[in-house]
């Protein structure tokens, strides 16, 4: 169990002196997106204090989507840590959903910034200084084929964000009809037997296929965020959430029906993933920001993709 800092308890000089300059970030849970984003934070933190040692406390599980930043100094489990043993913790684990919630449907920071600003900074720079090993890249190119292979990531952990059966077979189709090589990539088989199929990788064996595919085709989930932070060829698939926002700092296409991209649309992005003003809870999780993605939505933004990278 993490231990909270005292703050009744008096330090002394000795201790001031060991600790003064230690910086905890504390997020205690994921989702690796989540993860992949706090990599935006730590640089400025080394530029506005070189000398700070710097920690991460996250759980364990996602060690791997940090382990490699070059700026970061230590990782340790959020279930774990003791905060009296830095001079100063951040926690970052629910700022970012209050102030979503606060500012919907008009919410106006990338989640890295509000993180940031929670801190007292302001980023200059927004990378996430994703570094992959000789070995880790040879092994996702040895998972793919010859030719040039897109990545579809279509489900996350919110079923409300997913793409369904049909408007997967639209962008497989697609790609095929493209001489290009689509290929599915989840946490665990989606069974659709629509085309090639990856699953029950490490977070570095799934970091080194995205890093080797010629481009990237994704929902709202870990493979957005992390094909960005790579910068790859990057098509975002969004609902309820803003990809403007989320994709600020990217280099992509969007597919969104969203109220700046479509004068008819005025619903959303609403951040109201728990409900919908459209539907009720019998007609399921599903919301028609997912549903009414059409296949000409599809299409044109699979060709803008093309086009826009020359894949």
């Amino acid at each position: 169990m993490r231990t909270l800092k005292n703050f009744s308890k008096e330090v002394s000089v000795r201790n001031f002196s060991s600790i003064h300059n230690k910086i905890l970030i504390v997020r205690d849970t994921g989702g690796l997106g989540d993860i992949l984003m706090h990599r935006m934070l730590f640089e400025d933190f080394k530029k506005q204090m070189p000398s700070c040692h710097l920690t991460f406390a996250c759980p364990k599980a996602y060690f791997e989507g940090v382990s490699d930043h070059l700026y970061l100094d230590d990782i340790v489990d959020s279930r774990e840590v003791n905060e009296n043993d830095y001079g100063v913790t951040y926690n970052t684990t629910t700022i970012c959903g209050k102030y979503e919630m606060a500012t919907a449907p008009n919410c106006d920071k990338h989640r890295s910034d509000i993180w940031a600003n929670h801190c007292g900074l302001e980023l200059s720079n927004h990378s996430m200084h994703l570094n992959l090993t000789s070995d880790e890249i040879a092994f996702g190119s040895k998972k793919l084929r010859a030719g040039k292979n897109v990545i579809i990531c279509p489900k996350s952990a919110m079923v409300s964000k997913d793409l369904d059966r049909e408007q997967i077979k639209v962008i497989v189709e697609f790609l095929k009809k493209h001489n290009l090589h689509p290929i599915l990539l989840h946490t665990k088989p989606l069974g659709m037997e629509l085309c090639e199929e990856l699953h029950g990788l490490t977070i570095r064996q799934w970091l080194a296929i995205l890093y080797n595919s010629d481009a990237v085709i994704s929902v709202d989930t870990a493979a957005f965020h992390a094909a960005g932070g790579l910068g790859k060829p990057l098509l975002g698939v969004f609902t309820w959430s803003d990809g403007l926002i989320y994709g600020r700092f990217f280099d992509l296409v969007l597919i969104q029906k969203h109220r700046n991209l479509d004068k008819n649309w005025t619903c959303g992005p609403c951040y109201k993933w728990f409900e919908c003003p459209k539907l009720s809870q019998e007609q399921g999780l599903r919301k028609p920001c997912a549903t009414e993605i059409s296949r000409e939505m599809l299409e044109k933004g699979l060709t803008e993709l093309l086009d826009r990278f020359g894949i």
